[in-house]
């Protein structure tokens, strides 16, 4: 028994050490799958968001499309209403003897003029409100899709700390 106890005290580090490594290498490996997992979650989601936001991006644009097309029929439908409403005006007031094209008649005239063109402004600026909260929809979709992708990134960067480090 004398010669084996030599021998097994020098063994025992080297067995120490070999079961040490190999449980090591099957950690790494471990670890290793779990990073392609990880990474496959990710890619999943990525190209989850991407088809998101190509539809996100497809629907706002028929609805700036569908906007254009209003605010072009809103404005056919101002200029026939002051067509209209002018040739009414100078009719009544034809009609009363006066003239339209001077004195108190210019003056309705210039204030049929005047009130459609303010009409249009204000169409002109809630159009340029709507689309701007249809692009700021799309903004913040994107920064929610980047904020979803870093917090994806730092549970599973913190997963593999714990379970591996």
């Amino acid at each position: 028994m004398g010669g084996l106890t030599p021998f097994l005290s020098a063994a025992m580090p080297l067995a120490t050490s070999a079961l040490s490594g190999w449980q090591q290498s099957g950690a790494s490996r471990q670890a290793e799958q779990l990073m392609q997992q990880q990474n496959l979650v990710a890619d999943q989601l990525r190209a989850q968001q991407a088809l998101e936001m190509q539809a996100a991006g497809a629907e706002a644009q028929n609805r700036l499309a569908a906007l254009s097309q209003q605010a072009a029929a809103d404005e056919r439908g101002r200029r026939d209403a002051l067509r209209a409403g002018q040739g009414r005006t100078r009719a009544e007031l034809a009609g009363r003897g006066f003239s339209a094209a001077d004195g108190s008649g210019a003056a309705i005239l210039r204030g049929l003029l005047d009130d459609s063109e303010q009409e249009r402004r204000s169409s002109v600026q809630l159009d340029q409100l709507k689309r701007q909260a249809i692009q700021q929809e799309l903004d913040t979709a994107r920064r929610r899709n980047l904020l979803e992708q870093a917090q994806l990134a730092q549970r599973q960067r913190l997963d593999l700390l714990s379970r591996y480090y």
